[in-house]
Parts: structure tokens; sequence; C-alpha cells
């Protein structure tokens, strides 16, 4: 919060949100990944400070 707080720097910091481990109150990681996303997605409010990383099903293409 200090950095996010700081004007001593003139970057911008992200702050980039892929899972979520607690949900009203409820620990939600016996939840299958996909589902914690999709959950993640229903409630986040994206902005510049804190984004969501994408995501998607299946696997993507291997990077060799």
């Amino acid at each position: 919060m200090e950095r996010f707080q700081s004007k001593k720097s003139s970057y911008r910091i992200q702050y980039c949100v892929f899972d979520v481990i607690y949900y009203n109150g409820d620990k939600v990681t016996n939840l299958p990944l996909i589902e914690r996303k999709e959950l993640l997605e229903s409630f986040l409010v994206p902005t510049p400070e804190v984004v969501l990383v994408q995501w998607m099903y299946g696997n993507g293409e291997a990077y060799r």
C-alpha cells in the first residue's frame, strides 16, 4: 500500500489479480481453478490500478 500511495515515482503500478482465495468471508480454494476465475470475474471491477489477468479454457499454444 505504501508504494500505491507514494508520489516519489512517476511510474504507475498495477495490481494484477489472477485468483481468489476468500469470497464473502468463505475460503473458496476447494473450488476448481476455473470456477474461482469465473467467480473473480463476477465481482472484480477493473480499474487502471487493478487489472484482471486474462485466461482461457484449456491449454494455450506451447512456447518453444
